[in-house]
């Protein structure tokens, strides 16, 4: 995922600076609609990017 800070997150200022780190989706289906979506990343990697 690569994303640009807009608002303050976690107590670190806004600084409008880019990060970008691996991300897993996952889908959850019931047949053929979806039901609920899960995103895992980690957000210690975004934390030492925007500091």
């Amino acid at each position: 995922m690569r994303a640009k800070q807009e608002a303050d997150w976690r107590g670190i200022p806004n600084r409008g600076k880019t990060v970008e780190a691996p991300v897993a989706v996952f889908f959850h289906f019931d047949g053929d609609v979806l039901i609920d979506e899960t995103l895992y990343f980690d957000m210690a990697t975004f934390a030492r990017q925007l500091a």
